[in-house]
């Protein structure tokens, strides 16, 4: 059994492990269209779509998944999540996912959650790069990823099907010796 990810904290923030009793909270804003849009998954259209998402994430916990629960300190509110995918610890690298709910855009709170994850993945997993695919539409991303310091490659254009369309999404990178710009 893989480690599971320990619990982060930043000033009004706790990354956290899912659970199950998250169901509400989570179906809340990803049954929101406005949020899943520029995301590979579908819109929840029911409660149990968001049970069925933490059931599968709460099991691949121990495959070496990380992925926390982003929750608001002041109500103990999960609002989002973020976590790393395709992480190759023998090879130095992974990929960062995240998703809030959009009650909460505009706040700095993603920041925090990508700062805080970004310096736990080079400082306690010893990965030298991290990598993220953004929609080409999502211009709010883009400028968070570019805000804590991830490069995007201009030279490359991934073009793939989501959601019965192709999409467009950029290829950032951020490498250890870049963090915290």
């Amino acid at each position: 059994m893989k480690p599971i990810p320990p619990t982060l904290e930043t000033n009004r923030l706790f990354l956290r492990k899912l659970k199950l009793e998250d169901t509400d909270d989570l179906f809340e804003y990803a049954s929101k269209p406005i949020v899943t849009q520029y995301i590979p998954w579908e819109t929840h259209e029911s409660i149990l779509d968001s049970f069925v998402f933490l059931k599968d994430t709460i099991r691949d916990y121990d495959k070496g998944n990380y992925i926390w629960g982003i929750e608001l300190k002041e109500n103990n509110k999960m609002i989002g999540t973020i976590g790393l995918h395709n992480l190759y610890l023998d090879e130095s690298r992974a990929e960062i996912g995240y998703t809030l709910s959009y009650l909460y855009w505009q706040k700095g709170l993603m920041t925090e959650a990508l700062q805080s994850v970004c310096k736990y993945t080079f400082e306690q997993l010893g990965i030298k790069r991290l990598n993220a695919n953004c929609n080409t539409e999502n211009i709010a991303s883009i400028k968070l990823l570019q805000k804590i310091g991830f490069q995007q490659r201009t030279d490359r254009v991934l073009n793939l099907p989501i959601k019965d369309k192709i999409s467009s999404f950029y290829l950032f990178l951020l490498n250890s010796d870049d963090k915290g710009k």
